[in-house]
């Protein structure tokens, strides 16, 4: 794959995950006036991010996604796929530093992942 190649990957990654956040806020905020009647936000607990972890939050919320479709867990899915999208991107190009045998890139972004996981992972 040449270095052209990625970027077009990488910018595909980007514009797919802006937009297909943007459809799970829309559709949220579409369920949310749906199920209240009003666009006026209620600030509860059932907005906050809990779990051990982001990726333990993402999987609970995937899992309730499973069993039925609410406003809040929607919304909230939007919100984690715009925060993995850099995620994403990164990997993809630990992978294409990898395949080309890049050390001293590949070192930089195995960098890089690790500290976005460490800090998806402690929050």
């Amino acid at each position: 794959m040449s270095e052209e190649k990625l970027e077009e990957v990488i910018s595909w990654i980007l514009m797919g995950g802006v937009v297909l956040s943007g459809i799970l806020e829309a559709w949220g905020i579409f369920l949310y006036r749906q199920t209240t009647g009003s666009l006026a936000l209620a600030y509860t607990p059932a907005w906050r991010l809990s779990g051990d972890s982001f990726f333990a939050y993402l999987l609970r919320l995937v899992r309730d996604l499973g069993s039925g479709t609410d406003h809040v867990s929607v919304m909230a899915l939007g919100i984690a796929v715009l925060m993995l999208t850099p995620y994403l991107r990164v990997a993809v190009a630990v992978i294409y530093y990898a395949l080309r045998r890049d050390g001293r890139y590949l070192a930089i972004t195995l960098f890089v992942l690790g500290v976005l996981t460490w800090s998806l992972a402690a929050h």
